[in-house]
Parts: structure tokens; C-alpha cells; sequence
């Protein structure tokens, strides 16, 4: 029965319309142009049309066979790589529930061949067990995974029960004491807390108090950011910022009040943040032979003093004969000293510490006189009293050679006059061989360009592959071994030699055999193989022989003898451990041997399995290093090597690179192409023959290998140092990667002390403390840094001293002769806790102190006795095991008195043509009873009558009607049921007006200053403004000043700017400008936008070379326009003629040429390319049609059904 009822010219057919589980045989016919039939091939073989089956099968890396531990708040992912015919059913079950993969945190991805659950922002309830199923008409295979996320403890189990209690007569119920509020802070909370940019800040709080305190939180500086979250419960408070910036420093205040007092609480919060731009920056003076910048220091100079670096078009300046930096802790200058034009350009100032990056671009530009007008100078229009004389202004001359602008490579000499350009090279090579292009432009009329190709002379390169072959005895001297080499030579001269990588001895007897391998194993045989010699020794080789001898043998024995390259040596014992070695034999004698073993005699099972894990350590220009682990599975039987096999990435064309099998599990492949892109596949070998290959699971590129930094410690390394005063502590840190990184000692809460010493070299760093105090206690962390990333470690020093200063003095309940003082633990406690204070006083005008508690075990002192209406000092000591610490001491006296104490710092913050803002703080105390109001006085300056400005209940007031450029003084007094305060003046007088403040912009909400959109979508720059009076804004795109349309808004308000661009296009990258001006100044910020999207098409035409019957190479060229972003590969289909149907080639081409094969002889092709990178595929370009030769162009293909 004919299958095909038309003629087809494929090597390939696809039978339909068959009947299930019926049987088939099948079989093909070629015909010719001339109509001859062939011979029919030989039949299939019964064959039954069904589907194929196959169960499920998994493959997941080793690790999640273990506990998966995860912290909460971060991610996990479960891959595995999954199998199966027909295509299983994947599902992912937690906890015998299957999991939802429209969950917002829980994404499942599934393909043919792998799927992934990805779990975000863990919380506690994600931990469990997780089972992954597959299931096909085949089977079910199921693989269960364990994940366990660490996270706080949650709340104890309720509710509360009390028992065992009695009610006594003339007892007072535990539920109706009251106890004043008392605020908590640990060790960590009572030093300076530091956090950095864009992390969150978390403030924990143990509070106490009945009835149950209400909780406020202020800051003191300033209000609360929005972001801010509280969160309250009976025994603690947490205050929670999340992504945290320089704004955010200050001093953060708890506050708890209830029926039985008020308790407040201070915590110091710094945010490490880059620094901020520099202002002002401005050209101060140019001048023919110099350029003089100009700047202020930026308001936040960051901490730790950011490293201060200068570039220009990309390349950073060194300080050099014309160009000086002189740099400050808080200033930078960059002279350049007998300017020249091509000084111009853009020079970008850097600032960098551990918290970020800071950069500022001027644009400079070198005023010179004219080079010379481009001729030639025409005359025109002449008359006995006129004439019109034409030229161009003087040309700019570029070279380039390809894509490379070599105008200011080194190693060429460019000369240009009025009329010519000369290009030099001095001492060309082979490599100078191409294209050279000169463009010449003066901005009349379109551009000029000449090509000229260049093409070098040279002596021919070295010969490949010098093999010696046919070795005999000659003219060449016995016992002696050579080296040879073989140079070729043209009319230019001898070019660089070939030479052979071995010796080479002039014998007579065969060269020793090689690749000796085992083929096969019994209880009591093995079968060996082998190559033929390198050479015979000019006679024939008449046979082999075969040496045996066992492990616990001294002598070798004759296991046989044989002609051809295979021998089986029998009548071995069961078990037993054997080495065999084979010697080649002519008629002058016999070679050298060559050995393989022990090999152990038994039954082998069958062939490992593949290695488990292929992957790089190392890399070179010129080699890769490979590592893999041992197989799960040996076979039954020792592995006995392994077989590294590669291929070049492009090609697909696997071949051997050992020779000889591998007996460890690393192997170093070399002799590879610089930056070529190579595959790499390992298989074990036991006695019954290869596994099965494990590939690497991604392309290697021969470059040097780039690791990051690691941290070489063991078991033995200590994370904490403890250490007396007065002794010495050695922090030993070793270390590698590549480039060797940089380390960066720092010191968590300051800077480092000027008695530490640290020596630092390219595999380890040593900071060394001598003569330790308590200043020296805490964390130090060593900072490494490379071009592949950072790593970090952080150690505790522990100094047992003497304790610190306790926190500062504060009080409250002050009445007349008596006060309670309260104050803070030391922040450093010398290395033990605290057993007491000590508490002393004196009198403002004496210097004698005397105590008043001599051991106060709390934080806390009811102060009596205090003489009315006298000033006293006070003081606080610490002790702890080692000794009395630093005291404490107040920096103003306190009168203990019924009246409140003045306000704190009076500050006028605004003033307008007519008014004044004042704010001030709460007095020191209140006098025992609570501040029902404030009064502001003013005056003007020079008078001696103070005015009631007016009264408020809160802490801060606007003062109306005064009189424009005027002076003022402002005083507040705070005023209780007792009586009113004595009065707090300003720091200095105010001259009432309209204040003029420069406009600036916030840009720090903005990553880097750069903003990356992809094509399509719609970006918006939204940047926080300020000034007085309320500046002019201008955006500007490059030089063109934007305007609005459809595509592009821009929104202004008094404190901010918005520009938005919908519907995004590649044209729309560029430098944004943003300009401010008012009267008082005006400044320009810069945004970066960068636009990404799909590439443009490669550039044709698609070029076919090398057309044979099989295959043939397409070439064509890069895109013009890559998207933003590299591509990543080319996409290579092929069309039969007459077929509508495209089919890969190859989807992962990383070069713009590839050889096409397996082409069918005599079929028309035509082939079409595209380039894709990350965000999508190119349009493609098609090549010409082609058609490749087939000794046979049609086809009959017939079967037959049994029945």
C-alpha cells in the first residue's frame, strides 16, 4: 500500500490516519529526474501505532533533600527538572493542601521540562512540609521537601488564669494598685542606633504602668514620617520607619502617661547615607591656560568621610603635572593648569563611602582661538569695485577603524594641516590589516567619508597540528630524544615556527601503545583495548603483548599475546585485584609499556550514572578548570576514570579532551581560544563502559575568572574578644578572591581609635588594639571588596574596665526643697554589670561635692532637704566589679522651687514681611505641678519695654503685626498654678522680612539619578522642590526645551515637580534638565532616563558562503540599535521551498555567523535571522534562496498492514 500519494523530497514523512494498536511494517522507494525507481529499502519490521508512555520522573539538586532554613521576611525557591510521556500533571501540595498559585506571595512556574514554586517575604505560617506530585497515565512520582522559617516567638497561649487567691479582709485587690509608668531600654537602645539608607528601622520598647499607659511617640527635631507605623500592647511598644533615609536621623521620644505619672525616653537614631550633591558648582574662572572650579561642601557629607574621586569621559583623572586635586573633609578642588581644547568635556565628581555613591557632572569648555577655515576660498561676484569671497570654517577630521574611533588610541599618529591629514602607524602587524575610514564634517553641508583598506604584508602565521609519523633508525642518533619544528615561508620572509609538544627518540623498536582501556569484566576474565604506536619503528609491529600481575605479585606474568588492538585475558580468580600492562613488538625488539589497573574481576551490572554536579572553578584566557562530584551510582563496579568531552558553543560538535581517562574528579582543560564561549560534559567509566554525560548547565567563556571575595575561617575562629584595660587585642582576618579585594576596617558606633594598627595583604588583614580602654569595646566589621562583589565580617571586643558615664540627668517632680533625679544606664558598662551608683551635689557657688547616696541600686532618686531658692549641681557615678567609673554631671544648676523652670532653646524659625514663628522645648521641670501655658514677649531692639507678644498651651507660636525690616527680641516664660517662670531669651535678634532662599531639589528619591523605562510604558520624574520665593521650573531633554503634548505633562505646585512621558520610545533617553530660578539664584539637577526595548534587526544582507551538498554559512551583522541593553542571542530559521513553514535552526547563537547542516540534497532554502536580547526578539531579515545538490529528487515511501 502506497502511503504517500505524492512525490516527496524529503528525507523524512510524517504517516497519518493509522489505527490504534494496529500493527505496520514500512518501507522506501527513491526515484530519479529520469523516473527510475530504486530498489525498495529493507521493511521496518512490524510496528505497533500507540502512543509512547513513560512515568514521571524528578531531578532536584541535593540540598533540598535537607531541612530548608529560611529567616523570615526573606525568600525561598524549590526548582526541579521534571520528565515524562505523556506531559505529567505538576502539583505543588503544603501541608495536604494543594497550593494555590494565584496566591499573591506563592508563584508556581511551570514549563516542559521544569517547574518552580517561589515563595516571598516568608512568614512563620510558610514553614511545613511541601510535596511536590507528578502524575501520567504512566504513574505518579511525588517528592516531599521540608522548609522551616526561624522568626520571633509568637504571643503565649491564653487566656491568663489566676489562682489560688483568697480574698483577706483589709487587703488591697492586686488589680487596683497603681504603679507609675517605667520605660525599658536595652543596652543597643541606650548607645546611638545605626541604620542604613533604604533599610527599616525597628524600635523595641519593654514598657509598664497601671492602669495601662497611653503611648506617644515624637521626634524631637521634627514630626514623624508618614511611613511611620506604631504598634502598642500593654508591655511593649514598637516604633517601625521603613526604607529609612538621611531625614530620618534624630532623636525619637517615647512618652507613657497614666493616673499615676509620666515617664519619657530618648533614643538617638543615625541613618548612614551617601552624601548628598556638593552645591553650587560653577566655573569660578577660565582662562587660556587654566580652568577653576568652584563649590560648597554638600549638606550631608556622609558618614563615614566618603573616598573623592575625579573622571573625565569616563576615565578618572591622577593628580599630573596640569591637573592638582586638593581635598578636605568637607571640600574638593580640581585645577587643570595650561588648558588645552581638548580638555573640554565633562567632569564628573564622585563621593563614595560604605553607605553609597554620590556623583556630579560639569560640562567644561576650553575657549581657543580658530584652527584654520576649510578652503578652498572662492571668489565670486567680482566687479572694478566689489567681489564675494566663500569659504568653510575649518573642518573636524575623525579616523576610525570599524566601529572604533582611534583618534585617541596611542598607537596611532594622526597629523592634520589647512589642506591634509596624514594617518601614521608606526611598526604595523598582521592585526593592522583592515578598513579605514576618515570622516571630515565643519557643519555646512553633509558629512565627508573616504574608505581605505589597508592589508599588511607579513610572514605567514605558524603551522597547526606537527605530528611525527614513520619513525625509524635513519641518520638520526639512538637513545636520544628531539624536538622538531616546521616554519612556513612566503616571498615576505620565514614566519613563526610549529614544534612539536613531546620529544621524540630515534628508535628502532615501536613507540608504546596508547589509550589502554578497559572494554569489559567476569569473575575470571578482562578485555582490554588500546591505539596503535605513534610509529612502528620502520618495521612492521608483528604483535602485542600482554603482561599481567596481582596486587599482592611482585613479578609480571604473560596473560597472552595478539596481533590486533583488543585481547581478552582469561583464567583470572574471582575478585581478585590485577594490573595489566601491553608492550608492542617488532622484529628489533619491543616497546616501552604502557600499564593500567588494578581492575577487580566480577560480573559488572551496568554503566554509572552521570556525574552529579559539573561545574567551573577556575578560568583563564586559555583554560578552564572543571569540578564534578562522584556518581550516586557506580554500576556495581569501581569507577575507573572519566571522559571530559567539549564543544564550542556555536557549533554542537562534541569531541574528546583526555586522552586518557581521568582518574580524579577535577580536570584542567587548556590550548582554548581566548573569549570563545565552550560546553563541557563529563561521563564515568567502570569495567562495563561509559555513563551517562552531565553537562554544564551554562556556556563557559575562556577569560580570566573573576571570584568575590570569601572569608577563610575554621571551627577554631572566635567571633568575640575579651580583653583587660591596659592589654592588647589582635583581630586576624584571612581572606581570597579575584582581583585581591579591598579591605575596609570600620567600627560600629565611630571611628577607629588612634591606638589601632592594621596591617592588611592580598590573603589576609590584621587590626591590631594596644592599650585597650572601655572606648575600644564593640563591633568591628572588615569590609572586602572586588569587581565580582562584597563580603563582609563583624567581631565583638569585649574591654573589662571601669564603666562609662551614665546617660544624661533628667528630672521631674520638683518642688519647693526637693526633686527626683533620673538618669540612663552607662552606655558602655566596662564589661560587667553594674552593681550601684553614686549620687553627689554641691552648690552652684562652692566646689566641694558632697553625696547623697552612696549606693543607689535603680535609675532613680528622690532628692529632700535642698535649701529654697539655692542652685545645686548634680552628679552620677557608675561602679561596677572593676571600680568606680566616669561620672556624669549636669551642665546648668537646678533651683528646687514651686515655679516651673524656663523653656529650653527659644528659636525663631520663619519670618515674613509681618510676622515671626517661634518654637521653643519644655522646661527641665515643672515644679510639681503641670505647665498650664507659655507667654511670648517682644521688643524692639534697644528699647527696655517688653510686650506681651501673646499665650499658648503649646510649644510653639506665630507673632503677627510687626513691622517690616525691623529688629526684634523675643523672650517665653512658662507658667504653672504655682506661679511663672523666669524668662528664656533668644540666641539673637531677628530682623523682620521676606527671607530669599536659593532653590534646591531633593533627588535622593531617585536611585543614582537614573530612571530606567522599558518601550511602551510611561515614566514619571517626580522630584520634591523648595525656595523662596516659589522658583520658575524648566525641563529640558538634552538642549530642547520640552513642551507639552499628548505624550509628555509637566505638573508644578509650590513643593514639587512632575514630568511625565507616556507610551515611552528609545528617542526619549537622554540627560533630563531640571532648572530652578528665582531671585535668589538659580541651579540646574540632572536625571538620566534610559529607554530599553526590543533590538532592531540584525544588519543584512544575510551572506551564504560554503554552500555544499549538507550545509552551508550564513553571516550577517549587529544590529544598529541593540535595545539599551546587550543581545543575547540570534535566532536562525530555515524555509523549505514551497513550504509556508519555518523551522529552528538554532535559537541560541551568540555570533553573527553559523554553519547551517543536515540540509537535503537538491531542496531550495531560504534562510532569516533575528536578534533577541532580555525584553524580547527583533524583526527578522531574510537571505537569498539557495538550493543544495541531492543525487536523487523524489521519493516514494509504501507499507503494508498486517491483519
Amino acid at each position: 500500500m502506497k502511503a504517500s500519494f505524492t512525490n516527496i523530497i524529503q528525507t523524512q514523512f510524517t504517516i497519518t490516519g493509522l489505527e490504534e494498536e494496529q500493527r505496520y511494517e514500512f518501507r522506501v522507494i527513491a526515484k530519479n529526474a529520469a523516473g527510475n525507481l530504486s530498489v525498495p529499502s529493507e521493511s521496518t519490521g512490524p510496528i505497533t501505532a500507540q502512543d509512547e508512555i513513560e512515568a514521571p520522573s524528578v531531578s532536584m539538586d541535593s540540598k533540598f533533600k535537607d531541612v530548608i532554613i529560611v529567616k523570615a521576611g526573606e525568600s525561598f525557591t524549590i526548582d526541579a527538572d521534571i520528565a515524562g510521556k505523556p506531559l505529567p500533571d505538576i502539583m505543588w501540595i503544603k501541608d495536604g493542601k494543594e497550593i494555590d498559585s494565584a496566591t499573591p506571595r506563592m508563584e508556581i512556574k511551570s514549563t516542559i521540562t521544569r517547574t518552580v514554586l517561589t515563595v516571598k517575604d516568608c512568614i512563620r505560617v510558610d514553614g511545613g512540609h511541601f510535596l511536590l506530585s507528578l502524575s501520567n497515565v504512566g504513574g505518579t512520582k511525588q517528592v516531599p521537601i521540608t522548609v522551616k522559617v526561624l522568626d520571633r516567638p509568637g504571643p503565649p497561649d491564653g487566656p491568663l488564669k489566676v489562682t489560688g487567691h483568697v480574698d483577706v479582709p483589709g487587703s488591697v485587690i492586686a488589680a487596683e494598685k497603681l504603679e507609675a509608668p517605667e520605660i525599658e531600654l536595652d543596652a543597643d537602645l541606650r548607645k546611638c542606633v545605626t541604620v542604613r539608607a533604604s533599610a527599616t528601622l525597628r524600635l523595641f520598647v519593654t514598657i509598664r504602668g497601671r492602669p495601662e499607659p497611653e503611648v506617644k511617640w515624637t521626634k524631637a527635631d521634627g514630626t514623624l514620617p508618614e511611613r511611620a507605623q506604631i504598634e502598642v500592647t500593654g508591655s511593649y511598644t514598637v516604633l517601625v520607619i521603613d526604607n529609612v533615609n538621611r531625614f530620618d536621623t534624630g532623636k525619637y521620644v517615647v512618652t507613657l502617661e497614666n493616673n499615676s505619672g509620666t515617664k519619657s525616653s530618648f533614643i538617638n537614631v543615625k541613618v548612614l547615607d551617601s552624601p548628598s550633591a556638593p552645591l553650587n558648582f560653577e566655573i569660578k574662572d577660565v582662562k587660556r591656560d587654566s580652568v577653576q572650579l568652584q563649590w560648597e561642601p554638600p549638606q550631608i557629607d556622609g558618614r563615614p568621610i566618603p573616598v573623592i574621586s575625579w573622571a573625565k569621559d569616563g576615565k578618572e583623572i591622577e593628580a599630573k603635572a596640569r591637573f592638582e586635586i586638593s581635598s578636605t573633609l568637607t571640600s574638593t578642588t580640581l585645577i587643570v593648569r595650561d588648558a588645552i581644547r581638548r580638555d573640554s568635556g565633562q567632569y564628573v565628581l564622585t563621593l563614595q563611602n560604605v553607605a553609597g555613591t554620590r556623583s556630579l557632572a560639569v560640562n567644561c569648555k576650553v575657549l581657543d582661538r580658530p584652527g584654520p577655515s576649510a578652503g578652498p576660498l572662492e571668489v565670486t561676484g567680482l566687479t572694478a569695485e566689489k567681489c564675494t569671497l566663500t569659504w568653510g570654517p575649518a573642518p573636524n577630521v575623525t579616523w576610525r577603524k570599524g566601529d572604533k574611533n582611534i583618534s585617541g588610541d596611542a598607537r596611532y599618529a594622526i597629523r592634520n594641516t589647512e589642506y591634509s591629514t596624514t594617518l601614521i602607524i608606526p611598526k604595523v602587524t598582521r592585526d593592522d590589516t583592515g578598513k579605514y575610514l576618515l570622516e571630515i564634517e565643519n557643519g555646512v553641508g553633509e558629512p565627508k567619508t573616504i574608505t581605505v583598506s589597508v592589508k599588511v604584508l607579513d610572514t605567514p602565521s605558524a603551522c597547526n597540528r606537527l605530528i611525527v609519523k614513520n619513525v625509524t633508525r635513519g641518520k638520526l642518533t639512538l637513545k636520544i630524544s628531539y624536538f622538531f619544528r616546521v616554519s612556513a615561508e612566503n616571498e615576505y620572509g620565514v614566519g613563526d615556527p610549529c614544534e612539536t609538544a613531546q620529544p621524540v627518540r630515534a628508535t628502532e623498536m615501536p613507540g608504546a601503545v596508547k589509550d589502554l582501556v578497559l572494554v569489559d569484566s567476569t569473575n575470571t576474565s578482562v578485555s582490554l583495548a588500546w591505539t596503535k604506536p605513534d610509529h612502528d619503528g620502520g618495521s612492521h609491529i608483528s604483535e602485542y603483548i600482554i603482561e599481567k600481575k596481582t596486587k599482592e605479585e611482585e613479578a609480571w606474568s604473560i596473560g597472552g599475546t595478539c596481533r590486533r588492538c583488543q585481547y581478552e585475558v582469561t583464567h583470572l580468580k574471582e575478585l581478585s585485584e590485577v594490573y595489566f600492562r601491553v608492550l608492542a613488538k617488532n622484529e628489533k625488539g619491543c616497546s616501552d609499556f604502557s600499564q593500567i589497573g588494578p581492575i577487580t574481576c566480577r560480573e559488572p551490572t551496568s554503566a554509572p550514572s552521570a556525574p552529579t554536579v559539573v561545574k567551573v572553578i577556575d578560568s583563564t584566557k586559555m583554560s578552564v578548570t572543571l569540578e564534578w562530584t562522584k556518581p550516586v551510582f557506580d554500576g556495581g563496579m569501581e569507577i575507573i576514570g572519566y571522559i571530559i568531552e567539549m564543544c564550542k558553543a556555536s557549533l554542537e560538535e562534541w569531541h574528546r579532551v583526555n586522552n586518557q581517562t581521568c582518574i580524579h574528579t577535577h580536570y584542567t582543560v587548556t590550548e582554548l581560544e581566548p573569549g570563545e564561549e565552550y560546553k563541557f560534559r563529563v561521563c564515568a567509566v567502570n569495567g562495563a563502559g561509559k555513563g551517562e554525560f552531565s553537562e554544564t548547565p551554562n556556556v563557559v567563556q575562556a577569560v580570566d575568572r573573576l571570584t568575590s571575595p570569601e572569608i577563610d575561617i575554621d571551627a577554631n575562629f572566635k567571633q568575640t574578644h575579651v580583653v583587660k584595660s591596659g592589654g592588647t587585642v589582635t583581630l586576624h582576618i584571612p581572606f581570597r578572591g579575584k582581583p585581591a579585594p579591598l579591605a575596609t576596617w570600620t567600627k560600629a558606633d565611630g571611628d577607629l581609635g588612634v591606638m589601632v594598627d592594621i596591617n592588611t595583604t592580598e590573603t589576609f588583614s590584621t587590626l591590631t588594639i594596644e592599650n585597650c580602654t572601655r572606648y575600644d569595646a564593640g563591633k568591628y566589621t572588615l569590609s572586602l571588596e572586588n569587581n565580582s562583589g562584597r563580603k563582609a565580617i563583624t567581631l565583638t571586643v569585649k574591654v573589662l574596665d571601669t564603666p562609662g558615664p551614665p546617660g544624661p540627668l533628667s528630672f521631674k517632680d520638683v518642688t519647693r526643697g526637693a526633686l527626683t533625679l533620673m538618669w540612663d544606664a552607662p552606655s558602655n558598662d566596662g564589661g560587667a554589670r553594674v552593681h550601684h551608683y553614686i549620687v553627689e551635689k554641691r552648690e552652684a557657688s562652692r566646689l566641694s561635692w558632697q553625696e547623697v547616696s552612696e549606693k543607689c541600686t535603680r535609675q532613680i532618686l528622690r532628692v529632700a532637704n535642698l535649701d529654697i531658692g539655692v542652685a545645686y549641681f548634680f552628679r552620677v557615678i557608675a561602679e561596677n566589679q572593676y571600680g568606680k567609673g566616669e561620672p556624669f554631671e549636669m551642665t546648668e544648676p537646678i533651683i528646687a522651687t514651686e515655679e516651673p523652670a524656663p523653656p529650653k532653646r527659644l528659636d525663631v524659625i520663619d519670618t515674613t514681611s509681618s510676622t515671626a514663628s517661634l518654637v521653643w522645648m519644655k522646661p527641665e521641670h515643672d515644679g510639681g505641678s503641670r505647665i498650664t501655658g507659655y507667654i511670648v514677649e517682644t521688643r524692639k531692639k534697644g528699647s527696655d519695654h517688653w510686650v506681651v507678644g501673646g499665650q499658648t498651651k503649646s510649644l510653639k507660636m506665630v507673632l503677627e503685626g510687626l513691622v517690616e525690616n525691623t529688629e526684634y527680641e523675643f523672650r517665653v516664660k512658662a507658667q504653672n498654678d504655682a506661679g511663672i517662670s523666669q524668662p528664656r531669651d533668644a540666641l539673637a535678634s531677628v530682623i523682620i522680612k521676606e527671607p530669599r532662599i536659593e532653590p534646591t531639589a531633593d533627588l535622593s528619591g531617585i536611585d543614582k539619578q537614573l530612571i530606567t523605562c522599558k518601550t511602551g510604558n510611561s515614566f514619571a520624574i517626580d522630584i520634591p522642590i523648595s525656595g523662596r520665593p516659589a522658583p520658575k521650573v524648566t525641563w529640558k531633554l538634552e538642549e530642547m526645551k520640552l513642551k507639552e503634548t499628548d505624550r509628555v505633562s509637566v505638573k508644578i505646585s509650590k513643593d514639587r515637580t512632575t514630568l511625565l512621558v507616556k507610551d515611552a520610545k528609545r528617542g526619549d533617553s537622554g540627560k533630563y534638565y531640571l532648572t530652578l530660578e528665582n531671585v535668589a539664584g538659580s541651579k540646574t539637577f540632572t536625571v538620566i532616563v534610559s529607554v530599553i526595548g526590543r533590538p532592531l534587526p540584525p544588519t543584512g544582507p544575510v551572506e551564504i558562503s560554503g554552500i555544499s551538498s549538507e550545509s552551508c554559512v550564513l553571516t550577517w551583522g549587529e544590529p544598529a540599535d541593540d535595545g539599551g541593553t546587550d543581545i543575547t542571542n540570534y535566532i536562525v530559521e530555515k524555509r523549505e521551498s514551497g513550504s509556508t513553514t519555518w523551522q529552528v535552526v538554532n535559537s541560541s547563537v551568540k555570533r553573527t555567523t553559523i554553519k547551517v547542516t543536515h540540509l537535503t540534497k537538491y531542496m531550495e532554502y531560504t534562510f532569516r535571522v533575528c536578534a533577541e536580547n532580555k525584553f524580547g526578539v527583533s524583526k527578522s531579515i531574510e537571505s537569498q534562496a539557495i538550493v543544495a545538490e541531492h543525487p536523487f529528487s523524489e521519493y516514494l515511501i509504501f507499507y503494508k498492514t498486517f491483519h
